[in-house]
């Protein structure tokens, strides 16, 4: 078991069209308020279908102050439903 050295090389020493990062996809894809609401809705949907979490909305008024919470005994996310831009 060990170490063996290997070249390498920094990525400013490449040329080419810059590698998209999480950034520009955001920038690119979520630009939109349509589709960052069809995101939320997506995710949402398949964490409920797909996964053991259940997501529900409730009114901001009942969480005291909090825009949601995690409750790991009932592995229930809950988030605030009226909230002026759920993007």
């Amino acid at each position: 078991v060990g170490y063996r050295y290997l070249p390498v090389f920094d990525v400013a020493q490449t040329s080419g069209e810059p590698v998209l990062s999480a950034k520009d996809f955001v920038k690119e894809n979520l630009a939109d308020h349509q589709n960052v609401t069809s995101l939320y809705n997506a995710f949402k949907d398949y964490l409920n279908q797909q996964t053991d979490l259940q997501v529900s909305e409730v009114p901001l008024a009942t969480l005291n102050g909090a825009k949601g919470y995690f409750q790991p005994s009932t592995n229930e996310i809950v988030i605030g439903g009226d909230e002026p831009d759920n993007a």
